[in-house]
């Protein structure tokens, strides 16, 4: 998906490819954009048995930048 943003960016902000991609990263609290691995971990355990009683709640797996 950042491809296809990222090269809209470049041309709508005239800015170069990557550019608005590193500026977004480095505005999440942990420094970087989420990569698919990154929801894994809670991908499994709302999965498993240790979830078995969580209903109608939100997991944010956004590096922190909901909180910001």
């Amino acid at each position: 998906m950042w491809e296809t943003v990222d090269s809209l960016f470049a041309h709508y902000e005239n800015r170069k490819r990557g550019e608005k991609k590193r500026i977004v990263g480095e505005e999440v609290p942990l420094g970087r954009i989420g990569l698919p691995g990154d929801i894994e971990g809670a991908a499994v355990f709302l999965a498993s048995e240790d979830a078995n009683y969580i209903t109608a709640q939100t997991l944010n797996v956004d590096g922190g930048n909901w909180m910001s």
